[in-house]
């Protein structure tokens, strides 16, 4: 087992980002998409060396995160309780080394041999207009009515662009680890989720900071697939995270220029 190694990858370039890239997972049940998440990972990364670290956020099948940890490149953290998206991403985070990450949703696939040396291609060509998070393109970015602009067929390529009005939903997206310190912290956890991309967002325009989508990345992103889980199971939860709405306005509220 080779978790203290880095997956070398076989390059496909020798210019542009060559970096090499932590890539968190939080996860809450939904082990078969986990699983074809890692799978498609696997199949189609390529251009840059990574390691992958898996957040079990305290699901009911124990084992399966411990299986996971026997695959290559792999590492799985458990919590001890359920922390929701924005802690989950925390204590993923927390174990990362390189000084690239990337943060994927578990209902995500990989269908895209260049996914991550174009959003880091796209993170270092947008730098110099104040972009310091980028996401791939997605057919599903969810948010609300704002986000439908993001919208894309996987073979709709176009150029990078910066996001000016609307907050970017955190399906997928790449940041280099030293923004955390420079806009204050890391993404707010609260209940369960919802809304810490609202404050996050927020966060990075007060420090003069934006968010931007590469052109040349694609993601494949079903949606909600945990929450929908959570909802049906317990109906309450729903109106948790909708509360989260009033704790995102506070904390929004509170930040100091």
């Amino acid at each position: 087992m080779a978790l203290q190694k880095t997956h070398i990858a076989r390059p496909t370039a020798f210019n542009g980002f060559i970096a090499p890239v932590d890539i968190v997972i939080p996860f809450h049940g939904q082990y078969g998409k986990v699983a074809d998440l890692v799978k498609s990972i696997f199949r189609f990364t390529f251009s840059n060396s990574y390691r992958i670290y898996l957040v079990d956020d305290h699901s009911p099948n124990k084992e399966f995160g411990e299986s996971l940890n026997s695959l290559q490149w792999t590492k799985c953290i458990r919590s001890n309780e359920q922390l929701g998206f924005g802690g989950a991403m925390n204590l993923g985070f927390q174990q990362t080394k390189n000084s690239w990450v990337v943060f994927i949703q578990s209902d995500c696939l990989v269908e895209d041999t260049n996914w991550l040396k174009s959003l880091g291609d796209s993170l270092q060509n947008l730098k110099g207009q104040g972009v310091r998070m980028v996401s791939p393109r997605t057919n599903n970015p969810l948010g609300d009515e704002r986000h439908e602009v993001l919208k894309f067929k996987k073979e709709d390529h176009r150029q990078d662009f910066v996001l000016t009005d609307i907050p970017l939903p955190m399906y997928c997206f790449m940041v280099h680890r030293e923004l955390f310190n420079r806009v204050g912290g890391f993404v707010k956890s609260y209940p369960y989720g919802y809304y810490e991309d609202e404050e996050f967002a927020y966060r990075l325009n007060k420090h003069g900071y934006k968010q931007g989508i590469s052109g040349k990345s694609w993601i494949y992103h079903e949606g909600q697939s945990t929450f929908k889980d959570l909802w049906r199971h317990d109906p309450e939860t729903l109106k948790i995270m909708e509360d989260n709405k009033d704790l995102c306005v506070k904390d929004m509220r509170s930040i100091k220029t």
